[in-house]
Formats: structure tokens, C-alpha cells, sequence
């Protein structure tokens, strides 16, 4: 390791960014209401399509999009994995809203997991287990 890395290592600093540099992507984004029913943990941003799929599938169980609280992933590459975890666990613990639905990525404390919505329109056979998943979710929620 280098000294500079030991110097900001010593301050506490985990990644050094120029000031001309561009502004790095917020490590993730917050839509809707905290207070909602369900929140949603989405691990990439979503397409038109993806957007659609995950209404069709939400209404499926009867829960309107427009009605959650979503924390769409963003530059998480400046914090190990623990640590971003660790992070989500606790904007998440922050807002209370439970159940916790969780799109794509490892999984996360407690939070039902499925397919994001792109990985599903690639693989539709994944469709089934992801409709199982969602069906125990609207259990939890009745």
C-alpha cells in the first residue's frame, strides 16, 4: 500500500475522488411513501418493460405500485458488500415498513426475494417460483 492510501486510510477516507471529477450516481434512490405497506428493494433501475411486469405482478396480489416505498439500488462500489448491506438493513429498519420485497440481488435480512423483473423477461420459466414467492408475500400482508 502506498503512503497516500495510508494517509487516507488513517482519515477514514475509502475512496479518494478528484473534486473535478463528475458527481458519482447516488448509492441508491428513495420513491413513494416510507410509511407504506410494502417495500420494495429494487437491485438496478427499471426499464418501461420491467416497469410493467412488476405492475402486472403486484396487482396480481393486489398491491398497487404507486402504493410502496421503493429503494432502487444506485453506485453501491464504494462500500464492500457488508457494509451496503448493512446500510439497506438500516434506512430500512429507519422507515418500519414491512414486508420487505426484494428484486434481484443477494438477499437481505428478512425480505422475500425474486427475480428482478429484466431477469425475468429473459427467463420466463423463473416465472412460477417468483409467483410462489409473491403469493406468500400477500399472505403476509393480509
Amino acid at each position: 500500500m502506498n503512503t497516500l492510501n495510508l494517509h487516507l486510510q488513517a482519515m477514514g477516507i475509502r475512496q479518494w475522488v478528484r473534486r473535478d471529477a463528475a458527481p458519482a450516481e447516488p448509492m441508491f434512490t428513495e420513491v413513494g411513501n416510507p410509511q407504506a405497506q410494502l417495500s420494495l428493494l429494487i437491485s438496478h433501475p427499471l426499464t418501461d418493460s420491467d416497469h410493467q411486469l412488476l405492475q402486472k405482478m403486484l396487482q396480481a396480489i393486489n398491491v398497487n405500485l404507486a402504493n410502496t416505498f421503493q429503494l432502487i439500488v444506485g453506485d453501491e462500489r464504494s462500500l464492500t458488500a457488508t457494509e451496503f448491506r448493512d446500510q439497506l438493513l438500516h434506512r430500512f429498519k429507519e422507515v418500519g415498513s414491512q414486508p420487505l420485497l426484494q428484486l434481484g440481488g443477494d438477499s437481505i435480512g428478512d425480505a422475500t426475494l425474486i427475480p428482478h423483473p429484466a431477469h425475468l423477461q429473459k427467463f420466463p420459466a423463473e416465472k412460477r417460483a417468483a409467483w410462489e414467492s409473491l403469493k406468500q408475500l400477500q399472505h403476509c400482508l393480509s
